[in-house]
C-alpha cells in the first residue's frame, strides 16, 4: 500500500491493514513498524485529523519495536521523523544518526538527517548526506525531494546558481510536484535581485 501514490485513501487503507495485522499478532514487530510509519506519514503529509494522538501512538509503537530490536535502523529513522514532526530536532538528530550508523545506505534516514541539520541552522552539514542519498538511490521515488532539499541547503548558503540547477533536476524527477515551481521561481528571483 505504501508504495502506491500517497493519498488520504492510501493511508487509510494501509492503516486498516496494519491494524488488522496487529490484531492477529499483537507482538508483531512488522505490524508495529508499519503502523508507526503510517501514522507518522499521515501527520507529515497533512492527512491526520488527530495530529498529537497519531504522533504519540506512532512514537509508542516504534519504541515497542526498539524494545525487541534495538538495532532496527528503520525504526530509528521513523522515530527521528516523529521527533522532527514534534519540533524535537536535537532528539531527531540523535535517532537519525543512530539509524545511519546501523545502516549507512538508508536513504530516508540520510534525507531526514539532512533536513534536521538544515532546520538546526547547519545546511552545509546536511549536504553530504543528501549527496549520498542521491548516489545510493538515484531512481528513488523521493529523489525529487532530495534535490529540493539540497537546493534549499545551497540557497541558504548563497549558492543560488547551484540551487537553481538542483531545482530543475527536482522538477525533472517529479514534474507533478506543485512546490518545485515555487521554489524555482524564488531562486530565479533571488539570482535576478541578489541580496
Amino acid at each position: 500500500m505504501l508504495s502506491k501514490p500517497l493519498s488520504a485513501a492510501t493511508y487509510e487503507e494501509a492503516l486498516r491493514i496494519f491494524e488488522q495485522a496487529l490484531e492477529i499478532d499483537p507482538r508483531s514487530v512488522d505490524a508495529k513498524l508499519g503502523l508507526g510509519t503510517v501514522l507518522g506519514g499521515k501527520v507529515g503529509d497533512g492527512w491526520s485529523s488527530s495530529r498529537q494522538q497519531d504522533l504519540a501512538r506512532a512514537e509508542r509503537l516504534l519504541f515497542e519495536v526498539l524494545e525487541v530490536d534495538p538495532n532496527n535502523a528503520l525504526a530509528r529513522q521513523k522515530i527521528g521523523q516523529i521527533f522532527q514532526l514534534q519540533n524535537r530536532y536535537a532528539e531527531a538528530k540523535i535517532e537519525l544518526e543512530t539509524a545511519i550508523a546501523l545502516d549507512g545506505n538508508l536513504v530516508g534516514a540520510l534525507r531526514w538527517l539532512a533536513a534536521t541539520l538544515t532546520w538546526l541552522g547547519q545546511p552545509e552539514a546536511g549536504i553530504p548526506y543528501l549527496e549520498k542519498a542521491i548516489r545510493c538511490s538515484p531512481r528513488d521515488p523521493g529523489v525529487a525531494y532530495n534535490y529540493r532539499l539540497l537546493a534549499e541547503c545551497h540557497l541558504l548558503l548563497g549558492h543560488v546558481d547551484q540551487a537553481i540547477d538542483l531545482l530543475r533536476r527536482a522538477r525533472t524527477a517529479n514534474p507533478r510536484w506543485w512546490a518545485i515551481p515555487h521554489w524555482l521561481a524564488g531562486a530565479l528571483d533571488r539570482r535576478r535581485r541578489p541580496r
